[in-house]
């Protein structure tokens, strides 16, 4: 049995609850023994990129790490990373079934998000790990990941996202991030907007935190957020801390690559500003074709994202439909395709047999799961 089948018979599918109290208390009353320096990794993009980059800075230092991260692509042993290395199927398996008889009865009265991250706090426990890097989830006073007093917060960006539980005020946004932050910890952030600034002074005033910011308004994206990696390891390293190489730690934000006649990288980016940053960090690259999807959004951001990724591509735009309940709907997508003079496919076949010919590089983006549906479409037994 996979560790997705055994929790999809126990939990379902993965939803957000947002029923914090009754998971602190559940979750406190497992009384794990965690004496890690914890660095929680909040913001609207940047934050799996960062939370990466400062997880293999901590190796770089021979630290014992563990890195969670959210949502997986291919399997949920993604989110655990054990000092590099996502943990096996076979590890979490026994990892889950020591949580649940952890829980007892209480299982049943927590989320599958709340199970996996009970799971990866009680496989940090007994392995003793010196540095937890948490990647939050969403939003961030409400997350799973906000049961655990964190010795440093780092928040990378705001913008808007996920605005039906968020709201679209960068104000409110803020205000569910900086709730992750605890009395006399850190906090450093990676604004570029003067007024999230002065939100954040007050707020740390009042709250006895201490904070840093990062100007990052000259930076770009990979910059800011390797700097931020970069100024947290000093923060908690209390050292001067060995640095792995820029360049290698800009290639985190490929989630995916695909090599066979055609070269495929895979950039998740679901959002407007996650999209004008994304841009801006392949500006560099040469890409033949670029193949986007979205799951259901508002159509003014739909239009937004294709526009952007239209000027990025001007003539090797395609939008291709994939098939899934939270799936933007094919007549959404081609509409828009039509509206916006840009090719549209109903499946993948379709797609790389009329767009794509051998020796070309192309970039997928887009939603989280259109990403891990695509991928796992060229590897599957059908194209081998």
């Amino acid at each position: 049995m996979t560790p997705e089948i055994w929790l999809e018979n126990k939990f379902g599918h993965e939803k957000f609850h947002g029923y914090f109290n009754r998971f602190y208390n559940i979750f406190h009353s497992l009384k794990l023994e965690i004496n890690s320096k914890v660095v929680t990794v909040a913001g609207t993009n940047g934050k799996g990129q960062t939370s990466r980059i400062l997880s293999q800075i901590f190796l770089e230092n021979n630290k014992t790490t563990a890195l969670w991260t959210s949502p997986h692509l291919l399997s949920v042993t993604e989110r655990f990373n054990l000092n590099g290395s996502d943990i096996s199927s076979e590890e979490l398996l026994e990892i889950f079934k020591e949580t649940e008889s952890l829980l007892g009865h209480k299982v049943s009265q927590i989320s599958y998000f709340e199970f996996l991250f009970c799971s990866f706090m009680y496989l940090c426990s007994k392995k003793k790990i010196e540095y937890i890097v948490l990647e939050a989830g969403l939003g961030g006073r409400l997350d799973a990941t906000n049961v655990v007093d964190a010795d440093l917060v780092l928040i990378t960006s705001i913008s808007r996202d996920h605005q039906s539980f968020l709201g679209n005020r960068y104000d409110k946004i803020l205000s569910e991030k900086i709730c992750l932050t605890r009395r006399s910890k850190g906090l450093i952030t990676s604004f570029t907007l003067d007024y999230l600034d002065q939100i954040t002074g007050k707020y740390c005033e009042k709250n006895s935190i201490n904070w840093s910011k990062l100007t990052s308004k000259e930076m770009s994206f990979v910059e800011a957020n390797y700097e931020l990696a970069l100024r947290a390891s000093r923060y908690i390293l209390t050292s001067e801390p060995m640095m792995p190489k820029k360049q290698k730690m800009t290639d985190l934000a490929c989630r995916l690559r695909y090599s066979s006649s055609f070269n495929m990288d895979f950039y998740p980016s679901h959002n407007p500003d996650g999209f004008r940053k994304l841009f801006h960090l392949l500006v560099n690259k040469t890409y033949n074709k670029v193949v986007i999807s979205f799951s259901k959004r508002p159509q003014e951001d739909l239009i937004a994202l294709i526009k952007m990724a239209k000027r990025f591509s001007p003539s090797g735009l395609s939008l291709c439909f994939f098939q899934a309940s939270n799936s933007c709907e094919w007549d959404v997508l081609k509409r828009l395709g039509s509206e916006l003079s840009v090719n549209t496919y109903k499946s993948y076949s379709e797609f790389i047999d009329q767009q794509l010919s051998p020796g070309q590089n192309v970039l997928a983006t887009g939603s989280n799961y259109f990403i891990a549906d695509f991928y796992k479409y060229l590897v599957g037994p059908s194209r081998r």
